[in-house]
């Protein structure tokens, strides 16, 4: 006998998920993004192809925190030298 599984989830989870959504459809209905800068305008998406799918918050995470790893931090200290 196979075992249902709900379909929205639950505990927790669900119950931040259906906050996150009230607040959201709150705000719409109250025009608080009406007016948001770059309104109608196309968003810049990174081009993300060549990271592993398994990578990409994992990339985010670490260029928003100008985090570089290791062999790409000492090929821009070389450029910076190679300039001077």
């Amino acid at each position: 006998m196979a075992i249902k599984r709900p379909t929205q989830p639950t505990g927790a989870v669900g119950f931040i998920e259906r906050l996150a959504e009230q607040r959201i459809l709150e705000a719409q209905r109250n025009g608080e993004f009406d007016d948001l800068a770059g309104k109608g305008k196309p968003l810049a998406l990174e081009e993300l192809s060549t990271v592993p799918e398994d990578l990409r918050m994992a990339y985010h995470v670490l260029k928003n925190a100008n985090v570089l790893p290791p062999e790409a931090d000492l090929l821009k200290d070389i450029h910076i030298l190679e300039i001077y």
